[in-house]
């Protein structure tokens, strides 16, 4: 199983992106609680709900609910560079795409992704897997804008020329600051649409790279997968527990036992490594995914309460409304969804 990580040199690059628009980030590295050598590791990785809390607290403490979209243009993202120089040193913009999905584990996990064509185009696609999914709605768009404008940097950067893509899609509903969006990307775009997609004009994949170097390619790679290896062979039990609680909603979360079994330990020897690894329970696990689904469900004003508690996982609306309450200090009608109200917070 793939847990879903991100390297701990994106929320490195994250706070201190924080940082140069004049912020204090003490609490964000008290959340990140990485030591400094630590900070500019490629082997050192996160689990993905901690990082999705650390990207929440830099939109908070910011104020810019599109941090992630403004530093992927402003700043060098030092946690792309390996797979960056890997793209460089391919042979073809075709190869590069290629290697730069091969590699892109080594910033995260999150998103899968592959290449498609059409007759005019070549594409890429990013779908936010499963687990991410279940984060809060600004950090998945946060993130996928920050890939998008990752992978049109890069076909500047390996080409030497800026290309406007000739497909632009967005599976998100249209921002608030569309003009932006039009003036970095400088094409047409879609918003709304089944899958998140950018793409060129076929023939730019099969344009040589100035960069292209054979030798240097074998070396990177060489030093990407010995990356790769040292961090999959991590066990990261909590994010596997999270993962496969998602996964096994039917609706409602497996048993501690069930999960440990597929683990291959026993119930106390999960609980006893949930509680090292982020000293909870997994209860608490379960209580937290729980929290999330319902703040992604009761985002649709079509959803009934009875709904809601169905697909959040709880055997009876009662509980589910006694859980609300607890999560947010008052019941799922008082704060049932408006088109254009704030998200949900946690007491």
């Amino acid at each position: 199983m793939n847990v879903t990580t991100f390297s701990a040199r994106i929320a490195y690059d994250l706070i201190e992106y924080v940082r140069e628009k004049g912020h204090a980030v003490d609490d964000l590295y008290a959340k990140l609680a990485l030591p400094k050598a630590y900070l500019e590791r490629e082997d050192i990785r996160i689990p993905s709900e901690k990082m999705s809390k650390i990207w929440m607290m830099a939109m908070e403490i910011s104020g810019d609910e599109d941090i992630g979209f403004h530093m992927g243009i402003e700043r060098s993202v030092a946690a792309l560079r390996t797979t960056s120089l890997i793209m460089q040193s391919s042979a073809t913009v075709l190869q590069a795409f290629e290697q730069g999905i091969k590699y892109s584990e080594l910033i995260a996990n999150v998103l899968s992704m592959q290449i498609g064509r059409n007759a005019n185009d070549i594409y890429l696609d990013f779908t936010p897997r499963k687990e991410w999914r279940i984060e809060p709605a600004a950090v998945v768009k946060d993130c996928l804008n920050l890939t998008l404008i990752s992978m049109l940097m890069s076909v500047q950067q390996i080409t030497g020329i800026f290309h406007p893509p000739s497909i632009l899609c967005f599976s998100y509903a249209k921002p608030k600051n569309l003009a932006e969006y039009y003036r970095v990307f400088n094409c047409a775009i879609e918003f709304g649409q089944p899958y998140n997609r950018i793409g060129f004009p076929k023939d730019l994949g099969s344009k040589p790279l100035p960069t292209s170097d054979k030798g240097l390619l074998a070396v990177l790679e060489k030093y990407a997968n010995e990356i790769k290896q040292s961090f999959s062979n991590e066990q990261h039990f909590t994010s596997r527990t999270r993962q496969l609680i998602v996964d096994m909603m039917d609706p409602q979360p497996p048993t501690l036992d069930t999960v440990a079994e597929i683990l291959n330990l026993s119930g106390r020897s999960l609980q006893r490594k949930i509680k090292e690894e982020e000293n909870c329970s997994y209860r608490d696990l379960v209580d937290d995914i729980r929290k999330k689904l319902c703040a992604r469900y009761i985002e649709d004003p079509q959803r009934t309460v009875d709904e809601i508690s169905y697909l959040s996982g709880y055997a009876d609306t009662a509980s589910f409304i006694r859980a609300f309450k607890r999560w947010y200090g008052k019941t799922p009608r008082q704060v049932m969804k408006k088109p254009g109200s704030s998200p949900l917070k946690p007491l």
